[in-house]
């Protein structure tokens, strides 16, 4: 690679003319460094870092290196050195080290280790740049001095949204208080999780680690997304919980259902020769035996995988079979259902047919039981960019509160007065298990609208007897 291509390539450290920096091969090799570095350390000698490094800071870097390798990825740390000048001279500095897995080199840039005359000790400028994640430089004042190009990645919006703008300006994707500088005080720094709803609709968690440097007088916020991490994790607690529920439902099944038929017979027998008045008691108590028996089947089904075999199904086809299951349902609550008209290529996913209908007549139930008359059900089935189908479910019902809608996946819990709590637990498991997710949206005194997103199957896979079958 030419020397002035190659300056191009890693601008952000070879521009810098405040930090010393280097580009490192993975072997520690300094392949090309920036003026102040060439000052601070002169380099007609230096041929590898570990040159300019006691062992402890060497070995630093080394796992920092391999720790890279390992993780396939861009990686960001801060290190502290302690470093030997060109006159000899021992100095203890902070540092940061950044590899860049398309390049396979490391990035290294050391705060001023004060034998630079007429600069500052430390700037933010471009050391940042290319880093996977965003980064804000925050004055005292709490106004966003710079931040690096991530804007629109993490949050959407343009660079002018944050640069020059209050912190404040974060208040629009959540909730945030001053606790973050109590916090720093104390122990200098602050980190946590924030929930973060960027327009149109998405949810994202990020990570943000704040710090305050007493030299330059800023604030230091690093956000990372770490959005796959509490998806997994929540996933985990779920399945953990619904492993909870089958371990339960499979020891004691047994032991019910064996009590429930003898209940079962004797109510029939009591039944022929009961008079109108025990005939009205016997008929709930059998009613809720059965209430019962549907409770322990859905904590089965919740219990183990499904085995039903899987096949191409048309998912516009079932929408319709559902809607017609339900029709009468709407004439009687006086209720409408609008479905909008699919116009893309093809609604065909991979499946088992009964359980995907029991998610929808399921999904269905709860929108019309959450509306008065007068309410619309509005379906609408579309295809993406990425090969999938989104299917959103919306009523005009009273709408979900926010300390519930956290919770309705979660076996057993239950806003109605005669729900078992199973149902959106075994929606959640069945479309998951399709390869598919779901998201909900609700405002209290307006609606609700649930969106599922399946992978779609382009019936080219299947040939053209597939497209004879689904025509």
């Amino acid at each position: 690679m030419k020397f002035e291509k190659f300056k191009e390539e890693f601008s952000y450290v070879m521009n810098d003319t405040i930090r010393p920096g280097a580009v490192l091969e993975l072997d520690g090799t300094i392949a090309c460094a920036n003026n102040p570095f060439l000052i601070a350390f002169g380099n007609d000698q230096l041929h590898n870092v570990e040159e300019l490094l006691d062992d402890a800071s060497y070995k630093k870097v080394k796992s920092f290196i391999q720790k890279a390798i390992d993780m396939k990825c861009n990686t960001f740390d801060e290190v502290s050195f302690t470093l030997t000048l060109h006159h000899h001279e021992k100095k203890r500095v902070n540092g940061i080290l950044f590899y860049s897995e398309e390049k396979q080199k490391v990035n290294i840039l050391f705060d001023n280790p004060g034998n630079l005359k007429n600069v500052p000790v430390k700037s933010y400028e471009n050391v940042t740049y290319f880093a996977d994640f965003f980064v804000m430089i925050v004055d005292e004042e709490g106004i966003i001095r710079d931040i690096n190009n991530k804007h629109l990645q993490y949050f959407n919006k343009p660079r002018e949204f944050f640069v020059g703008q209050s912190y404040e300006v974060l208040a629009e994707f959540y909730q945030h208080d001053n606790s973050y500088k109590t916090q720093i005080s104390l122990n200098g720094y602050d980190e946590r999780i924030h929930r973060i709803e960027i327009p149109p609709g998405e949810v994202r968690y990020y990570h943000m680690f704040t710090y305050y440097d007493k030299e330059t007088a800023m604030y230091y916020v690093r956000i990372c997304d770490c959005t796959e991490m509490i998806n997994m994790e929540q996933q985990l607690a779920h399945l953990g919980t619904l492993s909870t529920v089958g371990q339960l439902a499979a020891s004691i099944a047994h032991e019910i259902r064996n009590p429930m038929t003898t209940l079962k017979g004797f109510v029939q027998l009591l039944k022929i020769s009961a008079r109108d008045e025990a005939q009205k008691y016997l008929s709930v108590i059998d009613s809720e035996i059965e209430r019962m028996e549907i409770i322990l089947s859905e904590m089965l089904v919740l219990s183990k995988p499904s085995e039903k075999e899987k096949t191409p199904i048309s998912l516009q086809k079932l929408l319709t079979n559902v809607i017609q299951i339900l029709y009468p349902q709407t004439i009687k609550d006086r209720l409408t259902i609008d479905q909008v008209e699919f116009t893309g290529n093809s609604s065909i996913i991979y499946g088992n047919g009964d359980r995907i209908k029991q998610v929808l007549l399921n999904l269905f139930k709860n929108s019309l039981e959450a509306m008065s008359p007068g309410g619309t059900l509005t379906i609408e089935l579309v295809e993406n960019e990425k090969e999938q189908l989104v299917l959103t479910i919306g009523d005009t019902g009273a709408g979900i509160s926010a300390k519930q809608i956290d919770r309705i996946f979660t076996p057993f819990f239950t806003s109605k007065v005669d729900g078992t709590g199973l149902g959106l637990p075994f929606v959640k498991k069945t479309v998951e298990e399709h390869g598919g997710k779901i998201a909900v949206e609700s405002e209290e005194g307006k609606g609700t609208v649930f969106t599922l997103v399946f992978p779609q199957l382009s019936p080219k896979i299947i040939g053209q007897e597939y497209n004879k079958m689904f025509a």
